[in-house]
């Protein structure tokens, strides 16, 4: 897969034609034959048939897996650079399983949203812990998990303590900082023109919120942080020219892309179009997660 124009250090990829197949995570850190199901609480998994090899503009795989690379699959495949410029940054570290513990990060500005991960932890409690700058009031004091329905959870496991430009908190509990569990930690800021991290509050109806990301989105994922609803993504420039937008899949799901909520993709966000729980319940708090289409450029809406 190449014309990427930059070489990845992260890829996050699933089959969108077929069943019963993970969401891969792969990235640098760990290696190409070494991911994550974000799907699951399973460690890491270093099946021989979901190899690859990160390139100078995209990457190669290796393998024949449905996961990744089943002849007649379509995939969806996105892909990031660790760098302050394209507000990401990655990181490993070990837990202690006693005291809360800082963790230094190279974002330069307080990370938005985090999603960490224990890689060797075979307990079952080892969620994709999740962090969301506009989740609550009090975002610190919350989380959420990438691989559940479920809503955000007051709980201390930020040992209530804000992220800031150097740093990030994790207490003394198990999901995040078990004795000797690895684990891997994905930090996000936004970037104008490029990327945003941010919310909005559902009104219910077919005529829902309109969502001003300052740029044309190609890469949107919404989450109902009051109540239990899937993770919805969609990559819109891999669905017809026109609007409504209304297929995509869900982090907790291996199920394949389908019809799940409806927005319009614009020029300078998106609107709902949709009423019920994934992206528009009425008085319902909404967090998302938008990738620019046409970075640092004018986009037209379609």
């Amino acid at each position: 897969i190449t014309g990427l124009g930059f070489s990845p250090n992260m890829i996050i990829t699933k089959r969108r034609n077929a069943d019963g197949n993970h969401w891969l995570l792969i990235d640098t850190i760990r290696g190409g034959n070494t991911s994550l199901e974000i799907n699951s609480t399973d460690p890491d998994n270093t099946n021989a048939n979901r190899n690859m090899t990160f390139n100078s503009d995209g990457v190669t795989w290796t393998s024949d897996t449905g996961n990744a690379n089943a002849s007649g699959g379509t995939y969806l495949l996105t892909a990031w650079k660790e760098s302050a410029t394209a507000g990401f940054d990655m990181l490993t570290y070990t837990g202690t399983g006693n005291t809360p513990q800082t963790r230094s990060h190279s974002l330069g500005v307080a990370p938005e949203m985090m999603v960490v991960k224990s890689r060797t932890g075979t307990d079952g409690d080892e969620h994709w812990v999740t962090y969301h700058h506009k989740a609550k009031t009090n975002p610190q004091n919350y989380f959420g998990r990438l691989n559940t329905d479920g809503g955000w959870v007051d709980n201390t496991i930020w040992n209530d303590t804000a992220p800031t430009s150097s740093i990030f908190t994790t207490a003394n509990n198990a999901i995040i900082n078990d004795n000797g569990d690895t684990y891997m930690a994905y930090l996000w800021s936004s970037v104008a023109g490029f990327s945003k991290v941010g919310s909005y509050e559902g009104i219910g109806g077919s005529d829902g919120p309109t969502v001003d990301t300052g740029f044309r989105p190609s890469y949107v994922i919404i989450k109902n942080t009051d109540a239990d609803s899937r993770w919805w993504i969609v990559k819109s420039d891999k669905l017809p020219a026109y609007n409504v937008t209304d297929t995509g899949m869900g982090f907790n799901s291996t199920d394949d892309e389908g019809s799940l909520s409806s927005i319009d993709i614009l020029s300078n966000g998106f609107k709902i179009r949709n009423n019920g729980s994934y992206t528009n319940t009425n008085g319902a708090s909404y967090i998302y997660w938008a990738f620019a289409a046409f970075p640092f450029k004018y986009a037209n809406a379609r």
